[in-house]
């Protein structure tokens, strides 16, 4: 039919008119939970997308409406529908009719896989390779006669469990779930081995000295990870380089035909290639990822040529890994002076150049600039919520995807700690594993298993099921991490993790066992529990005993906890019991040996065991749960609350504060020497936590700066430079950020009307809470969301995949890190994968702005954008926001503007425009546009919903009528919307434009797949309105954009 349907990985597909391109409907949540897929098949009445298990579901393809059907391996033919189904226990195929009637069945077992080829219906399941003749008529064959069935392959000629078949050239192959490939042919006898894709072939061995060198090359070299050889003139030496690889995968690139076709036979030959690869490039055109390689090898050839061309140089450099990648450019002693002078004056980034053996080396020695680690729960040890990551900015673009997966993973509603990363590996926890990743790359660097981790009933409990396919609700939130805190933390020399009484301290390069600490139980018979983690300056700080306030204090909680039911049963007694530790103790993290231990008077909170600026800091205090039962036995709130600073490498107190001490969480303030106290109140959080009061005291002796003990916000909070970052629960403004010396609420510019208001954000659906990075803030909007701070440009998406329910989305160490953390989540996005990503200017970025509000009065336009037919918001470099029109992923659209109904929006992605200043602008826009008025006046609006394509305008409320003149600059972008265009019937457009019926623009003329920028002044009075009209000399006009400054008054 005249249908183009596209799978979209987890969720059903997108479908378009196959003549015109334009989108007939992509409903996401069309499917419902468990439902979508990359698997589709068609006719022209319904499509299919896989379940999550192995079924799949019918849609009407004219609407994408769910229908009943729900089935197994279906096969279209003819207008009937045949599927693998089991009646009364056994295995069959079904014959369906138009109207999905069953019409007879056969005794088939296609529960592996059912296709159609020739005429001939085969079956792979149980009983082998099955197959049936159709008849000509099958709609006509009688229930009680169907066609005859026979085995073509038993069960004992394949190894494993067949998960597909496939029919081509004469053979049917079968592909089992354990990796075997099998192909079979139709013989008389036996069936031959068509080929042995294992054996190596005898191949012209490598003279000896070359594989001398290789060798000796490859023993200087990081012997993990991906490597690249650029330029194979010296083809002895790479092949015998390439035959003993220690790489992952080593991939050769040369822009030679000839070389390259005989690397690849060889390598084929070999039974390496994949391991080893060949690539047709110029080495300044081959793309490859940044920070890809351990190892880069440049052959002597063109390292002598780089030596001129450091453009080309740099552009290799760029995909050598931080931490020590190697840039090995071969080449003669007579040449290496000359070559390393000139890689040095290229000015690679982070590099250290040398000469060696083999010519000249290029090592790029640490972490990339600007970047900084991810440490402990909360990004450092003083809870800050905050990378100092500097290096990645928006936009962004994937880095990697794939490469683990989230089997190694807590359960996503048991809130457990997150990720960690450092020195380019990123640490996860799994229910009793612990695994490390390359940043760079998400390769598995190991996993380590452990007898138990105390995960259980901590950070999952009884509620989860080891069944992450099935779409049922698995595992109830709990508060997990958010309570008990992390168990454990990772360094540059160190991985701490606890189990039980012990903490095990393990190398972070390979996993290795170095040591374990005990804590220092004065009954070893009745060991405490390790209760709280932490790592400053050169101590490791451990919590000895958990609270447990029902067992200490003899309370019971039956009554609230049995009130807990549902979703919230997890968050009772048991995950209060764990948020604090009885008493603290610091131990020599390197040697082991303890230095001080310090009693608790309540408990301290977990939460609340902070250090920075050369002290430790304690908050110690009952939860409000603990007060109030206490308060009922006539036993009121102790006055021995207190925050204690302490001295890492003694114990001994340096400051004690009794009064006002109410919060849940401490922050430290590295910057300004500041501590904060506050609540942290917030979806999936101890029920208790306070939701207002905020206080900022002198790191160094606890004098109170600041105290607002009514500001009402949600937590925890950031620590971001001078501010401090409030969270924002679903679908709601958050309270805003604060300066952390005053206290007083960060204003911020509003673009569009001039004026000053309260720093906020809003996002939808998040059940984890906002991390920092200097650049941009990160959380779950629905999917994976951000919220840019270096323009205040709104919340945006990155589209596709979901974040955690804990927040995994971390910026550290040059990349945004997204390691999977869905495990058992059925929802239809897209993607369920780790991934990294990394600035990428040419990504386009959209966002919904706070900024833009159609409630409230009406505002006269200080600065706005219009961008017609676009998806969202966007603020350009000189701070303009360009807001979409019509309303698109917004309700309603604060600009009050009216086209004429002809008019149509268009749109495409902004690289097919490319050479455009502002690629974004142009790449949408209105065609067949005549007539456009616009109000100076934003806001104001009933909340009703744009149209769905440009016409007329929603109502206005009250906006205020304004006699005197404005004077405006007014910019218009106009772009042809066949971008690209090699259609040699594509029309040049050319028009007039007027301004309140006055000439301000002769013959605009937009030649095909271009842009045009034209700027204009406008004088407004009485209503304010701008009326522009467009008088076709040639084709359709057409406008893309428009710009407002108000010059005067």
């Amino acid at each position: 039919g005249d249908s183009l349907i596209v799978p979209g990985g987890r969720s059903v597909p997108a479908v378009f008119n196959r003549s015109t391109g334009a989108l007939s409907y992509f409903e996401l949540n069309a499917g419902g939970k468990g439902v979508g897929g990359s698997f589709v098949i068609a006719d022209d009445k319904s499509f299919f997308v896989h379940t999550r298990q192995r079924g799949v579901r019918e849609f009407e393809l004219s609407t994408g409406t769910k229908q009943f059907l729900q089935c197994n391996e279906p096969v279209l033919y003819n207008g009937l529908l045949l599927t693998a189904a089991d009646s009364g226990g056994k295995p069959v195929v079904k014959v369906h009719a138009a109207d999905r009637r069953v019409l007879w069945e056969a005794p088939l077992d296609g529960s592996g896989d059912l296709i159609l080829s020739g005429g001939t219906l085969y079956a792979a399941g149980a009983s082998g390779i099955q197959c049936l003749t159709l008849p000509a008529e099958p709609q006509n064959v009688a229930a009680d006669n169907p066609p005859l069935t026979r085995t073509l392959i038993p069960p004992a000629a394949i190894r494993g469990n067949i998960q597909r078949l496939l029919a081509a050239d004469q053979r049917l192959f079968a592909v089992t779930a354990e990796g075997h490939l099998h192909a079979f042919a139709e013989t008389a006898e036996t069936a031959p081995v068509l080929h042995d894709l294992i054996t190596p072939l005898p191949v012209e061995p490598a003279p000896a000295n070359a594989t001398e060198t290789a060798a000796a090359l490859q023993q200087s070299l990081p012997a993990e990870g991906y490597a690249l050889w650029f330029g194979a003139a010296d083809t002895p030496l790479l092949c015998a380089f390439a035959t003993h690889s220690p790489f992952v995968q080593l991939a050769c690139i040369d822009d030679n035909p000839a070389r390259i076709a005989e690397l690849r036979k060889r390598w084929t030959d070999l039974r390496l290639y994949g391991k080893v690869t060949a690539h047709l490039s110029a080495p300044q055109h081959f793309l490859t990822a940044p920070y890809l390689a351990h190892a880069i090898i440049v052959g002597a050839e063109l390292s002598s040529s780089i030596s001129t061309d450091p453009e080309t140089l740099n552009k290799i450099y760029q995909s050598v890994r931080p931490y020590g990648g190697i840039l090995q450019l071969l080449c003669r002693p007579a040449e290496a002076a000359a070559i390393a002078a000139a890689a040095t004056a290229a000015k690679p980034e982070q590099a250290t150049v040398e000469i060696n053996a083999f010519g000249v080396r290029l090592i790029r020695t640490g972490a990339l600039p600007d970047s900084a680690d991810w440490t402990h729960l909360h990004g450092d040890i003083a809870n800050s919520r905050k990378s100092g990551d500097a290096r990645v900015k928006l936009p962004l673009g994937v880095l990697w995807f794939g490469g683990s997966s989230n089997l190694d993973v807590l359960p996503r509603h048991g809130h457990g700690p997150g990720q960690q990363v450092v020195d380019g590996r990123l640490f996860i926890q799994g229910i009793n594993t612990l695994s490390a990743r390359d940043v760079y790359t998400g390769r598995v660097l190991w996993r380590k298993e452990f007898e138990d981790l105390g995960t259980f009933d901590v950070y999952y409990d009884a509620t989860y099921k080891e069944t992450p396919l099935d779409p049922a609700y698995n595992q109830v939130h709990i508060p997990g991490a958010n309570a008990r805190g992390t168990n454990y933390v990772a360094t540059a020399e160190h991985v701490y993790i606890l189990e039980g009484a012990v903490c095990r301290v393990l190398d972070p390069a390979s996993g290795q066992l170095i040591r374990t600490i005990e804590l220092p139980h004065e009954n070893p018979d009745e060991p405490q529990e390790w209760s709280y983690l932490g790592v400053f300056q050169n101590v490791l700080i451990g919590g000895m005993g958990f609270a447990k306030y029902r067992q200490r204090l003899d309370l019971s909680f039956a009554g609230e906890d049995g009130k807990l039911g549902g979703s919230k049963a997890g968050f009772g007694s048991k995950s209060l019991d764990r948020a604090g530790s009885m008493m603290l103790v610091g131990f020599d993290r390197l040697s082991g040996k303890l230095l001080w231990k310090i009693p608790a008077k309540h408990s301290f909170w977990n939460n609340g065991v902070i250090a920075g600026g050369g002290r430790i800091y304690c908050l110690d205090r009952y939860p409000k749960q603990v007060e109030e039962k206490l308060q009922r036995r006539g036993i009121a709130a102790p006055e021995t609350y207190r925050i204690l600073a302490i001295d890492p490498q003694t114990g001994r107190e340096l400051w004690q504060k009794n009064d006002n001490v109410f919060g849940t969480w401490l922050g430290y303030s590295e910057q300004h020497d500041m501590l904060l106290q506050a609540g942290a109140a917030a979806s999936d959080r101890l029920s208790g936590e306070p939701d207002r009061g905020m206080m900022v005291c002198h790191a160094e002796n606890g004098e109170v700066v600041w105290h607002q003990p009514d500001l009402q916000y949600s937590g925890p909070c950031i620590l971001h430079n001078d501010m401090i970052i409030a969270n924002a629960n679903s679908y709601k403004d958050s309270a805003g950020a604060w300066f952390l010396k005053t206290g007083k609420p960060w204003l911020i510019m509003n673009p569009l009307t001039g004026e000053e208001s309260p720093f906020t954000l809003n996002r939808a659906y998040g059940c984890n809470t906002i991390l920092a990075s200097e650049n941009f803030l990160t959380f779950r909007s629905g999917a994976a969301g951000f919220y840019d701070l270096t323009n205040n440009s709104g919340t945006g998406n990155f589209g596709g995949f979901r974040s955690g329910c804990s927040g995994n989305l971390v910026v550290a160490n040059g990349v945004l890190n997204a390691p999977d953390y869905t495990r058992t989540c059925s929802c239809s996005y897209q993607n369920q994968t780790s991934l990294a990503l990394v600035h990428m200017p040419e990504v386009e970025t959209w966002t919904v702005s706070t900024l833009v509000r159609s409630d409230g009065p009406a505002q006269p336009v200080a600065d706005l954008g219009i961008n017609f037919g676009a998806p969202g918001h966007r603020r350009d470099a000189a701070g303009t926001l360009w807001i979409e029109w019509p309303a698109v992923v917004t309700e309603t659209s604060p600009a009050h503007i009216t086209v004429n109904p002809e008019a149509t929006a268009w749109r495409r992605h902004s690289s097919a425009y490319a050479d455009s200043s502002r690629p974004w602008i142009v790449a949408s826009g209105l065609q067949n546009v005549t007539g456009l008025e616009i109000e100076t006046t934003l806001g104001g609006k009933q909340a009703a919903k744009a149209p769905a394509k440009a016409g007329k305008s929603d109502d206005c409320l009250t906006a205020p009528p304004v006699t005197d003149n404005c004077n405006w600059k007014l910019q218009l972008h106009f772009a042809d919307p066949n971008a690209r265009v090699t259609d040699t019937a594509a029309q040049t457009r050319r028009f007039d434009v007027l301004l309140n019926g006055s000439v301000v623009l002769e013959n605009v003329t937009v030649q095909p797949g271009s842009s045009v920028v034209q700027e204009i002044t406008a004088t407004t009075a009485d209503k304010q309105t701008l009326r522009l009209e467009f008088r076709a000399l040639e084709g359709q006009p057409v406008i893309s954009g428009i710009q407002l400054q108000r010059t005067s008054p």
